[in-house]
């Protein structure tokens, strides 16, 4: 029987821990992706309503008054 070489032990019990580090690490990334996709679409809401609100302010002020 051969001996193991110690490098390749080591490296037998690193790479499974490394998949499983790098497996937790592609989730978190997918999450804080949906998270930040989230946070842009509500700030892209924000800002077509800002945008409205500005519009009929300018609508309303170029309005003759009634009075």
């Amino acid at each position: 029987m051969q001996k193991e070489n110690p490098d390749a032990l080591a490296r037998d019990h690193r790479v499974p821990r490394l998949r499983r580090e790098v497996g937790e690490l592609v989730a978190l990334s997918r999450e804080q992706r949906r998270a930040i996709d989230e946070l842009l679409n509500r700030l892209e809401a924000v800002m077509r309503r800002a945008r409205v609100r500005v519009v009929q302010g300018h609508r309303r002020s170029a309005e003759p008054s009634r009075g």
